[in-house]
């Protein structure tokens, strides 16, 4: 017995020698025989992490892919051309102007400018159009649309000053409304702009938005305003909007004469906004005098005397005619006496006429006259002037638009008597622009 225990020794010796590298080379893995919960929650933990993990991938990958679609853009350009006259454009980038080519292609940034006599005509991407008027600075500030989502626009504009129409276009075949925005900025305040027809006018001291058909909405001052089709609304400069206001209005400062500069003692007051002048030939000068009568006020003219008299008030306008249906001009007349025949020798010396200088669409300059009287004694030829009763207050109204050839700039109005001996007046005048 003790020999076979002897013998078997070495061959147990030889047993842990092989065991022990192979127990030290293989990793301890604990397999929870102990406790068998401990290995069931480490299992639904892993479950769980697995499945976070999933939807974070595959909602993750889905938000970034929907948000791609939705916020990938283009940038897009505007082609134009120069219908007449000479522009300007200044790139993006630099500072220096440039003649406008026939053809341009405008891209985020340019600036564009119109002299006096010129106009531009721009094609955007979505086929709105922009028509520039002469005396005008525009700027593309951006023309945007989206990758994947062909009727979602972004068009900014920025107008400094002068006078633009604006057609907002609807979507492409079958007509659906485009979204995104189409917008408008001015010094004085921010308009969007939905499909349809606008007339634009930036002046040093306000902004002015005509709806011909559709919707705009005025920013300004922190405070907003909706107006619709034949509205309009006026944005003063640090100021909130005003409207909405019907779209004809009256051009002339003071039109009414209900504003005026009283004179000293025996001596005749005179309108506010208009120039007073006599270009009388000989001696004595006419007069002028304001004042106000029953509530209203009233321009008088007075001359007694022989040789050619001319006394006259008058006002600058310098309004362009470009996108007007009519140009109303009106007033109330009085004629009370006057010493030549209807409108004298030549029919040029009426004791009361109503004049405009303007520019024709043919670029002439051209005045137009028109005369009241109330005798013609002499039966002389009369031109261009109306007959009316002695001392009693007329209406005359004439749409300018109609004369031909047809005005395209108003340089300025004037009211004036003129002849040898005259006594008339004139009050409500107004030159309304629709």
């Amino acid at each position: 017995m003790v020999g076979r225990g002897a013998a078997a020794a070495p061959g147990a010796e030889l047993g842990s020698a092989v065991e022990t590298p192979l127990a030290r080379a293989l990793p301890v893995v604990s397999d929870f025989t102990g406790a068998p919960w401990q290995a069931e929650r480490l299992a639904w933990r892993l479950l769980l992490l697995a499945t976070v993990l999933f939807l974070g991938v595959v909602l993750g990958g889905w938000y970034a892919v929907r948000w791609y679609i939705g916020n990938a853009i283009v940038i897009n350009q505007g082609f134009g051309r120069l219908i007449e006259g000479v522009g300007l454009i200044q790139r993006a980038g630099h500072t220096e102007w440039i003649e406008l080519p026939e053809v341009p292609i405008f891209d985020e940034g340019d600036t564009v400018r119109t002299s006096a006599g010129s106009r531009v005509f721009i094609r955007l991407f979505d086929f709105s159009t922009v028509l520039l008027y002469p005396d005008t600075t525009l700027q593309v500030v951006q023309l945007r649309r989206g990758r994947f989502g062909p009727v979602d626009r972004t068009v900014v504009l920025r107008l400094e000053r002068g006078r633009v129409h604006v057609g907002v276009a609807p979507d492409e075949p079958p007509y659906e409304t485009l979204q995104g925005s189409f917008e408008v900025q001015t010094p004085s305040g921010l308009v969007g702009l939905q499909d349809g027809s606008y007339s634009l006018e930036v002046t040093p001291d306000e902004s002015t938005v005509l709806v011909r058909v559709g919707k705009a909405i005025a920013h300004a001052a922190g405070a907003s305003l909706t107006v619709g089709t034949s509205q309009r609304v006026q944005i003063p400069k640090e100021a909130t909007p005003v409207g909405p206001l019907p779209i004809p209005r009256d051009v002339l400062k003071n039109g009414s004469l209900q504003e005026g500069v009283p004179g000293p003692a025996g001596q005749p007051g005179r309108p506010s906004h208009w120039t007073v002048l006599d270009l009388s030939e000989r001696e004595p000068p006419g007069r002028v005098s304001w004042e106000i009568e029953a509530g209203q006020g009233k321009v008088s003219f007075e001359r007694v005397g022989e040789g050619h008299g001319e006394t006259i008030i008058r006002q600058s306008v310098g309004r362009d005619l470009s996108d007007t249906a009519s140009v109303l001009l009106s007033a109330e007349v009085r004629v009370d006496s006057h010493s030549l025949s209807g409108g004298g020798v030549a029919g040029t010396e009426y004791p009361l006429m109503l004049r405009v200088i303007y520019e024709d669409i043919n670029r002439t300059n051209t005045v137009w006259v028109h005369g009241f009287f109330i005798h013609n004694r002499d039966d002389l030829p009369v031109r261009a002037a109306t007959q009316v009763r002695a001392g009693e207050w007329s209406s005359y109204e004439i749409n300018l638009l109609g004369l031909v050839p047809r005005p395209a700039h108003i340089e300025r109005l004037e009211v004036l008597a003129a002849g040898w001996s005259y006594r008339s007046a004139v009050r409500n005048v107004r030159l309304v622009i629709d």
